[in-house]
């Protein structure tokens, strides 16, 4: 079962609706047939494989024609469609005097080992909750790099201890990491859909064991009179959502997410 792809071919997938519907629909079609390869195939066939509509198949072929991830051939009096490699292809080393050595780049692919297959809706909900996985893996290496930075084991070789510190100085990094959660609107804005989108994502990604939302408490910000009927009027004045009850106002800071102890594992 095809696990891995490539992180070069979700970024640019990921935040274009129908692209990321085609390449779950790729996923699914070489999940269920190994050699990536339909012959004598027909929009009907693809249909019946992946029990979606014609029409809707011949949308998602087009698109991944496009992006170079399908080919049609034609050779013997017989048609072929063709799934093209969605893992990063292995670079090829070879030097003088010795054997030929096989080397892949170690974060070029992403893992989507972590969800179900029975389904491309399934796969699509999948590759949406990764937005926030990307997310969370990032985070959890800046912090245990500013770790590593200002607090070294006594074990630390220097040179890692070295690197770390001039990595952080270069990024901008402090000596303790801070992570301020990530809101509905920027994975709104990254997956390019509603919040009832996002809403089902973080459910279907907390129920696979990719990661856990930690949900940060309500704020309160300030007492205003009748302020369950003037909040139309006051929310222009905060960069962020607020709601208020009869007379207060509050808002609640962005999730936190922590990877799911089996998937961290894995990526």
């Amino acid at each position: 079962m095809l696990e891995k792809l490539s992180r070069q071919t979700y970024r640019k997938v990921v935040g274009v609706p129908d692209y990321r519907k085609a390449v779950a629909f790729a996923i699914f079609v070489k999940s269920h047939r190994p050699t990536s390869v339909i012959k004598d195939w027909s929009y009907r066939k693809l249909a019946q494989l992946t029990n979606i509509s014609p029409n809707t198949c011949k949308k998602r072929v087009a698109i991944l024609e496009s992006i170079g991830l399908v080919t049609r051939e034609e050779r013997g009096g017989h048609t072929y469609l063709r799934f093209a490699r969605l893992r990063t292809a292995p670079v090829l080393i070879t030097k003088k005097n010795k054997a030929t050595k096989v080397w892949r780049p170690k974060h070029a692919d992403i893992y989507i080992g972590g969800f179900s297959r029975e389904s491309i809706k399934d796969i699509e909900m999948g590759l949406s909750a990764l937005v926030i996985v990307e997310d969370a893996s990032r985070k959890d290496y800046v912090r245990q790099l500013t770790v590593l930075a200002s607090l070294p084991s006594k074990f630390t070789p220097q040179r890692k201890w070295k690197k770390a510190k001039e990595i952080c100085r270069k990024r901008g990094y402090g000596e303790k990491f801070q992570d301020y959660g990530l809101s509905y609107r920027r994975i709104c804005d990254r997956l390019k859909c509603g919040t009832s989108k996002v809403k089902d994502a973080i459910v279907f990604g907390e129920s696979t064991g990719m990661f856990i939302a930690n949900k940060a408490p309500f704020v309160f910000l300030r007492f205003v009179q009748d302020a369950k009927f003037a909040i139309e009027y006051i929310r222009d004045d905060y960069s962020f959502p607020v709601f208020a009850t009869t007379n207060n106002i509050y808002y609640r800071p962005a999730n936190t997410f922590t990877l799911g102890e089996d998937y961290r594992q894995k990526i």
